[in-house]
């Protein structure tokens, strides 16, 4: 059984390495060699093909499963597939790991990479939930499956169904007040301000808003991450300011990240904005990111879709090392990360997962790629040495 379960996942790194398009010759033969060996072994390799590819990058298998082999032993000889699929079938592969690991075997082989302590609830990701504070120091809690309406200083607050808090001018005024949104560890919300600007912020994030922007100028204050997407008005600049920076807009989407002590990166998904630190000043192009830190100011060319997966509810690490995997999901999670004496940065680890499945599912599928093991105590997550290739 043993002897079976190794197979199991060394199959697993091959057909990992045949999605990036690094198979050897030998390593070709090898894993050729299982897929022919039973049809239980040619099932699930072409099930587990079919159904995690990316809908938008898939390559199209005849429905006939001996057609399907043909094909997939043709892609193995011309092993020229497009940059772009192979990225998908990259990510594809860190879920289809857990796939091959189970077939019939996934409670021994999860105990081989994934410990979790008895009689201990599992782990839940985050959910929407936030608390706002009122210009008077008045607190309003909101969580998801709640609706909540309050009527102040002429605008009207509405909290919808699906986790958005939108502000509604009902008269212009100029005596307007500022609240503060908090979304805790294991959170995120979604805010529409007065302007009809759209933020989306992360699990321990902060924005500091007007309820009324003034005819001006419109400027708001954010600690942690937020998307935006923000209301054009040429007459009236958008400012985003952090600790570090402003960020100065017309009408764009953008990425704001001060996660890291002392430095704002901003991320352009489009339009155009200028960012100011300490009395220099950059513009920004789409696909670019700006790191504004105590050194200045600097860029470079980003892939966007990364950065922002987790406002559409995903996570995607592109090459990311374990710590910096592990800083994303402790934040959503609300966990504490603990790394074992034994553990040693430096891997990396590609993927693409909802970020509301439950965090034994998560590291059970980083776990089965070989980058680390994991041991979960409570809401406590210890990082091993994994065995690697």
């Amino acid at each position: 059984m043993e002897e079976k379960v190794n197979i199991m996942v060394r199959m697993g790194k091959l057909t990992g390495r045949f999605i990036s398009g690094n198979l050897t010759d030998a390593e070709e033969r090898l894993l050729n060699d299982w897929v022919e060996e039973s049809e239980e072994n040619k099932s699930f390799f072409l099930n587990f093909i079919n159904r995690n590819l990316d809908s938008e990058n898939t390559l199209i298998f005849n429905t006939d499963p001996e057609v399907k082999l043909a094909e997939l032993k043709a892609v193995w000889r011309r092993r020229k597939i497009k940059t772009e699929i192979f990225r998908a079938l990259r990510w594809a592969a860190v879920i289809a790991m857990l796939t091959w690991a189970g077939f019939h075997l996934v409670e021994r082989t999860m105990k081989q990479y994934l410990h979790i302590t008895q009689n201990i609830q599992e782990i839940q990701p985050g959910t929407q939930m936030a608390t706002l504070i009122l210009g008077n120091g008045d607190q309003v809690k909101f969580k998801r499956g709640t609706d909540t309406t309050i009527m102040k200083n002429k605008t009207l607050l509405l909290r919808q169904h699906n986790g958005l808090l939108s502000y509604r001018p009902l008269n212009q005024t100029e005596n307007t007040e500022f609240n503060t949104l908090i979304v805790p560890r294991g959170g995120e919300y979604h805010l529409q301000l007065s302007d009809g600007t759209m933020v989306w912020l992360n699990a321990a994030s902060s924005i500091r808003f007007p309820t009324t922007f003034s005819k001006q100028t419109r400027e708001v204050e954010v600690s942690g991450e937020a998307y935006f997407d923000v209301a054009k008005e040429e007459a009236s600049p958008f400012i985003i300011s952090t600790a570090n920076a402003k960020v100065l807009v017309l009408g764009t989407k953008l990425n704001i990240n001060t996660y890291t002590n002392n430095t704002t990166s901003t991320t352009l998904v489009s339009g155009s904005v200028r960012i100011i630190n300490a009395g220099h000043s950059i513009i920004l192009k789409p696909q670019q990111c700006a790191v504004a830190n105590a050194e200045g100011l600097s860029i470079h060319q980003v892939d966007v879709s990364p950065i922002i997966a987790w406002k559409d509810g995903l996570f995607i690490f592109d090459q990311v090392e374990i710590p910096q995997l592990m800083n994303e999901i402790e934040k959503w999670y609300d966990l504490q990360i603990e790394y074992a004496p034994d553990f040693k940065p430096g891997r990396h680890f590609s993927g693409k997962v909802s970020r509301y499945v439950p965090i034994s599912n998560l590291l059970n599928m980083i776990a089965q790629t070989g980058v680390a093991r994991f041991e979960i105590k409570g809401q406590k997550v210890i990082v091993m040495q994994g065995p690697g290739e």
